[in-house]
């Protein structure tokens, strides 16, 4: 090769080898840039490490996407992290924490950075107990259910079978108050059946073998028995909750499942107009059990009536003890939805203990609810911006067991005045959580609503309660509204 071409050829090798360097130079620092931020944290309880408690941290893709364990002292970091927005969840088997803190979003700058993630978790309460059968055997693979008597502090209804000693055990509560129930496992999808007198041995030896026995029996009069869920009571006639508290254990919540005795509830729907059309519901073993207990056992919590001919109605096969009996009447458009001014509704508790006749369920024109949003800390303001909405979400509201037919009764929605005011029409007893909407229907990020003030009794949940009378006055706050 000539000295020129090997002159050329050394030349252009230099300067490609320049500039690699150069490119090199510069991708150290972008890679650096984009890799060097730090997340650290620390799990406890009331300052006490919690060891081996799982924290995952999710990005946009799967490879941004890791996961690691608290050590001894409670520590976990991840290193070399990508900028973006992440999520990092916190957990263990049978701890509980702060919802907002436990899974919290975390958003890394493009920059080097050192964040720290606390996060506070608590070993739950438990809840322990046997369910046995009249015979006090006990009940193997029979679900036993809980839920929360607070509604909002609840996830929702945890169901677990028992084992072949008929144990059961619910572990990771939140501090509060809970409902327990157990369901016989021969109570099928037709619900409960009617027992005679004469049936009741050969059916509690049939529980025990395991046998279904179908009975001929159709009436529900004195003497007549039938299958239905067991809520925990203390062995009292009443239901009552079972408090639990952080890390402790509630042992005895025991059960007894089998044929109990039951009656009949009949009467007759006054107030009614003809051209109205008109549901009854029946809620058993108390009007205080939230409706996802009722729901998640049995219809036999959630009959509708076997007779509604001209306003009379007839419960069969209700079992003994205080029931509420529900209704709702209004005139129902084509799309099968309620306009809220023209509906009616009715509640009574019944105490039964065999057969009842007369009840007489009257309807009365639905409620209203009115006052005025305002700035938090600010009260001469009003209003949180043109369209926006308020809303009730029902939470505890005995009459959603009426829905579909009457769902729209159980969100009413008002449209809040320039000055904050607000009147909302169409509501019928119950709990409900009051949010903020634009008018399609989408989130309002404008604000969040605070505390509720209803006459002499506030609230720090967004929250009402609406018993049997028009609410007026009720002020709601708003933090950080426009």
């Amino acid at each position: 090769m000539p000295s020129s071409d090997v002159s050329r050829q050394c030349s252009r090798e230099a300067v490609s080898i320049r500039v690699l360097f150069a490119v090199m130079a510069m991708a150290v620092p972008i890679a650096a840039l984009q890799s060097a931020s730090e997340i650290k944290g620390s799990v406890r309880c009331a300052g006490q490490p919690i060891v081996r408690a799982l924290v995952i941290l999710s990005g946009r893709t799967p490879a941004e996407s890791r996961r690691t364990y608290s050590d001894e002292n409670g520590l976990f970091t991840f290193s070399a992290v990508p900028s973006g927005a992440f999520r990092i969840e916190t957990s263990k088997a049978g701890f509980v924490g702060d919802r907002a803190e436990a899974a919290r979003l975390i958003d890394v700058p493009n920059l080097e950075a050192h964040i720290d993630a606390p996060v506070t978790l608590c070993e739950g309460g438990v809840v322990t107990g046997v369910v046995r059968e009249q015979s006090g055997s006990p009940a193997a693979d029979v679900p036993v259910s809980i839920v929360s008597v607070d509604d909002m502090k609840s996830a929702g209804l945890m169901t677990v079978l028992t084992d072949a000693h008929g144990v059961y055990r619910f572990y990771g509560l939140v501090s509060g108050e809970y409902w327990v129930a157990a369901t016989p496992k021969y109570v099928g999808a037709q619900g409960i059946r009617p027992l005679s007198v004469r049936d009741v041995d050969q059916q509690l030896m049939a529980i025990q073998t395991g046998v279904n026995s179908r009975s001929s029996s159709a009436s529900s009069g004195p003497g007549t028995y039938a299958l239905l869920p067991s809520v925990y009571s203390a062995g009292g006639p009443t239901p009552l909750p079972v408090a639990v508290a952080q890390g402790a254990v509630r042992q005895g919540i025991d059960l007894t499942i089998g044929p109990t005795p039951i009656g009949s509830i009949a009467g007759v729907i006054t107030n009614l107009d003809s051209d109205s059309e008109v549901t009854v519901a029946i809620r058993g073993s108390g009007p205080t059990l939230p409706e996802r207990l009722r729901s998640g056992l049995d219809d036999s919590f959630s009959n509708m009536p076997s007779v509604l001919t001209g306003g009379s109605f007839r419960f069969r096969r209700v079992g003994h003890g205080r029931h509420s009996i529900i209704a709702l009447a209004g005139k129902i458009g084509q799309d099968r939805m309620v306009t809220p001014v023209s509906v009616n509704w009715a509640a009574i508790d019944v105490d039964v203990y065999g057969d009842v006749a007369g009840i007489n369920l009257a309807l009365q024109p639905a409620l209203r609810v009115s006052g005025r949003i305002v700035t938090e800390g600010d009260e001469s303001r009003g209003g949180v911006g043109p369209g926006v909405r308020l809303v009730l979400q029902p939470v505890a509201v005995p009459f959603s067991a009426l829905a579909p037919a009457f769902v729209r009764v159980l969100n009413p929605v008002a449209q809040i005045g320039a000055d904050g005011l607000f009147d909302i029409t169409g509501v019928v007893p119950g709990r409900y959580i009051l949010s903020l909407s634009n008018p399609d229907g989408s989130v309002f990020r404008g604000g969040q609503i605070g505390t509720v003030t209803s006459g002499d009794r506030s609230s720090e949940l967004p929250q009402i309660q609406v018993v049997d009378h028009d609410i007026h006055g009720v002020v709601v706050r708003v933090r950080n509204g426009r």
